[in-house]
């Protein structure tokens, strides 16, 4: 940005009054302008500006008017005419000065550039101060180490006290190379011998110096040594410079490095400039040290883009400009085209931008024109604030927003596969999938259910440690209601989770083994979808190739299936009923059975086994319901088709619904019982109880109920025993049952039972028969017979999302899965080909305690007895 006019001195700005002067003044401020990005820095040439001999003025004086006015960046102008010094004292009146050397150069660079400025900060140079004092150190010849450390010792002291006025060089420039720490010092005027290597130990310079070429691998003690030698300096005249010149150059380096959150070097918007007047040997052999040590810091060759901050401006007379040289006005184009040669050349590519000026022609409008280049405005370095700013910020920012992403407090923020939700009246949920890091039942209540879940999720933790250390291992996602406030959803989710462990820790040596993962759709899957889409984000780094679990057959529930199956992910169902979900995707199976299969079982129950001739159906009137409303409808038609009147199909009003009649109104409603009658609930768990509160009316005359799956799991807590004489059958999905009553043998012979017990989780057989981690055990042995089936087509296979659903397309026939819920055939010749074909279904009597007795087995399970005749079969021949 610029101001709208410089009133630019007519004889100062003579030597800029030729055509292409203001490209030039725009090419200077252009690269002097930092960039704000903070890996980003310009590449800076060494601009010469070849002057003809005819030039009757110098350029410098009207950059020198430029820079002074504009004051937008550090600049200097050095020369043999501006550092020139007087005759020594003692020399004769006729005495002529001392030649300026390259010390004296950059002395003039130094304090000039370290002047008060409205850019920034100071800039001081240290590393220039200190070789100041190597190259001035008094020479002498020790008679011993001891006495050769005490000397050093001794000037270093003189040094410190007296900040350089011992040397003879340019007033101010103590003030300009800046003061040495503190400590440093204290140290050497207490304890003056100690003075020097406390210096080097605790501060950057001498360590710097310990580092250069010029030391050799030594340190700076043996480097101080060295140049208090009588003659040393005379005898390295070259090295001592380049020495110097590159210590100038490091205290730039330090000043503009943005590595440290609140260093200096964040709030310098502009790099200085450095005006060497080309008049005589000293000068030119400055510039020749800036280019070589350009490309060479420190010594060591660099094979990368010249990167010094500091833009170099040499005027030299030639009676020839070199041949590569440019007319100021295609100066930008020329430094973009040198900037090209250094990225691909680097150390190979000069760091001299040749430009030739023209002789001045004093046209008519070149003063105007370099009025209307303007001032340089400085740019506001407000990168310095906003970084802390952003810093303090994220102090509250991050761990609040990891706290939403479920993340630990100073985790980067960035990816995540978690979201918190709110849960309960004042709780919250964390959505989605882990990947290990996070853990859902950590914050579990402190009962021996709660205890068991973190257990148990340890437990596939371990398991999953040891997996991935397999490189064909694949991942499979359990997504189901991990946080819970059905009655009975944590010890149902137990069950579940150990029947996944044991399955996974009993394949765990197969040649693609499992790396199981959780995740969460939240209460009653209410956050299904969500919790999908973060799995289909991340089922490409966490090598997902299919979903099991999927909680419960809600709206939810439907929505993770439509997300995974858009993202290619095959899911697999675990405990999941509703006729509608597997005509919604493809890729979806399921492992137990549908609602019309367990109507018609049920149908043939209650009239052939029961006798039953009148029928009342009550259901949940939840609309996100899939299950419910579903089940009673099948059962409606079932019962109807097989000659049982249906009298009474009611809805029940859930908690917080708006719709249905009162569950404890409609459990009066149900009584009294009578021969032939049979109440069939389709409803939910939590309702059960109230439902059954009402019937107690007739407690002396009870109908027979039946309820659906849903209700295996209050059946088996033994909360049936508060309505004794109660008869309550139940449909339930499995059971150690159908093995018989011998539970010692069932648990050496069925390989469930003996890897439950293996792993510590009591005995399925007897603790109230597990049907819910036998469907966990089936589903990861679903997968693993899938993944048998695609390496049987290609061995050489990587298992993918698509290549495991061909795999479970093709578990038919001889293929099926032998599983403990029954046999998992995906050949059902209906319209549903992801439903296991004549899946087991039980019909059980509630008894005291978890005990329930097995009243109708429809469905093979391997092993097993044989299922009771007549049962109804869902394959047509």
């Amino acid at each position: 940005m610029f101001r709208r006019h410089w009133r630019a001195d007519e004889t100062a700005t003579r030597g800029l009054q030729f055509q292409g002067g203001p490209r030039l003044l725009r090419l200077i401020e252009w690269l002097v302008r930092r960039p704000w990005w903070y890996g980003s820095e310009r590449i800076l040439p060494i601009i010469q500006l070849s002057r003809p001999p005819a030039a009757a003025h110098d350029p410098f004086d009207g950059l020198q008017e430029w820079l002074r006015k504009g004051r937008f960046a550090p600049w200097a102008r050095t020369g043999e005419s501006l550092a020139a010094r007087p005759p020594s004292r003692g020399s004769g009146p006729s005495a002529q000065p001392a030649a300026p050397t390259v010390e004296d150069l950059t002395d003039v660079a130094v304090k000039n550039l370290a002047s008060e400025s409205r850019t920034g900060r100071r800039l001081r140079f240290p590393h220039y101060g200190l070789a100041l004092w190597l190259l001035h150190l008094e020479p002498f010849k020790p008679d011993t180490p001891d006495r050769e450390r005490e000397k050093i010792a001794e000037q270093l002291q003189i040094h410190l006290r007296q900040r350089l006025d011992s040397t003879p060089l340019l007033e101010g420039l103590a003030d300009a190379v800046g003061d040495f720490p503190w400590w440093v010092r204290v140290t050497s005027r207490v304890v003056p011998r100690l003075g020097l290597r406390f210096m080097r130990s605790t501060w950057r310079p001498p360590r710097w110096f310990a580092q250069h070429r010029v030391a050799s691998n030594r340190d700076f003690y043996q480097l101080a040594r060295d140049f208090a030698r009588p003659g040393y300096v005379a005898a390295h005249r070259d090295e001592a410079d380049k020495l110097l010149v590159d210590a100038f150059l490091q205290d730039l380096r330090v000043a503009y490095r943005r590595t440290g959150v609140f260093g200096a070097g964040r709030r310098r918007t502009t790099y200085p400039i450095l005006l060497v007047e080309d008049d005589g040997p000293a000068a030119t052999t400055l510039i020749r040290l800036i280019e070589q040590i350009g490309r060479e810091p420190r010594g060591r060759p660099r094979p990368r883009p010249r990167r010094e901050y500091l833009l170099v401006i040499t005027n030299p007379v030639q009676d020839a400009a070199p041949g590569d040289a440019h007319a100021p006005a295609d100066a930008r184009m020329a430094y973009e085209a040198w900037a090209d040669r250094q990225l691909r050349n680097g150390a190979d590519q000069a760091a001299v931008l040749p430009l030739r000026l023209p002789v001045e022609t004093a046209q008519p409008g070149d003063w105007e024109r370099l009025g209307e280049v303007g001032l340089p405005r400085r740019r506001v370095p407000w990168m310095s604030t906003a970084l802390p700013v952003l810093l303090v910020t994220a102090l509250f920012v991050v761990p609040w927003y990891n706290h939403d992403r479920c993340e630990s407090a100073w985790r980067p923020p960035i990816g995540g596969t978690l979201r918190r939700e709110p849960f309960g009246a004042d709780g919250s949920q964390c959505i989605g999938v882990s990947d290990g890091r996070y853990r859902f039942f950590a914050g579990a209540p402190d009962t021996d259910t709660g205890s068991w879940l973190r257990e148990v999720e340890d437990e596939i933790g371990a398991v999953n440690a040891e997996v991935i250390k397999n490189p064909n291992h694949v991942t499979v996602v359990y997504l189901s209601t991990l946080t819970n406030t059905t009655i009975g959803g944590d010890p149902a989710a137990l069950e579940e989770l150990r029947g996944l462990a044991a399955a996974q820790w009993n394949s765990r040596t197969a040649g693609a083994p499992i790396r199981l993962l959780l995740a969460n759709g939240g209460d009653q899957m209410n956050h299904g979808g969500q919790a999908a889409r973060l799995i289909a984000g991340a089922a490409k780094r966490l090598r997902v190739v299919a979903v099991t679990g999927l909680g419960v057959s809600r709206q939810g529930t439907k929505d993770a299936m439509h997300v995974l199956n858009a993202a290619n992910i095959p899911t697999l169902g675990t405990l999941l009923t509703a006729d509608t979900l597997t005509s919604e995707v493809v890729s979806y199976h399921q492992v137990s059975p549908s609602n019309s299969r367990e109507a018609a079982v049920a149908a043939y129950y209650a009239r052939e086994k029961l006798h039953v001739t009148e029928a009342a159906v009550y259901y949940s009137g939840d609309e996100a319901d899939l299950y419910s409303g579903n089940l009673a409808d099948d059962v409606q038609k079932a019962f109807s088709a097989r000659g049982i009147k249906v009298r009474e199909v009611e809805a029940y009003r859930p908690p917080n619904g708006t719709t249905g009649a009162d569950v404890t109104s409609l459990g009066r409603r149900a009584c009294p019982g009578k021969t032939g009658y049979l109440v069939f609930f389709a409803g939910r768990p939590d309702e059960f109880d109230d439902f059954l509160g009402g019937m107690s009316v007739c407690s002396q005359r009870y109908p027979t109920v039946l309820a659906g799956d849903a209700i295996t799991q209050f059946a088996l807590s033994g909360q049936g025993d508060d309505y004794p004489g109660l008869p309550l059958d139940y449909i339930s999905l499995a059971s150690s049952r159908v093995w018989g009553s011998d539970c010692a043998t069932i648990n050496k012979s069925v390989r469930f039972f003996t890897a439950y017990s293996e792993r510590g989780y009591g005995d399925a057989c007897a603790n109230g028969q597990s049907s819910r981690a036998m469907f966990g055990w089936d589903a990861i042995q679903t997968v693993n017979a899938a993944i048998v089936q695609v390496r049987t087509v290609n061995a050489g296979e990587a298992i993918t999302p698509q290549s495991l659903l061909q795999g479970l397309n093709a578990l038919t026939g001889t293929h099926a899965v032998p599983g403990v819920t029954g046999t998992i055939d995906f050949s059902y010749r209906g319209d549903d080909p992801q439903l296991p074909a004549n899946k087991t279904v039980l019909i059980m009597r509630a008894g005291e305690g978890d005990d329930s007795t097995l009243r109708l087995q429809c469905g093979a399970i391997p092993g097993a007895r044989k299922p009771d005749p007549g049962c109804p079969s869902d394959v047509t021949d």
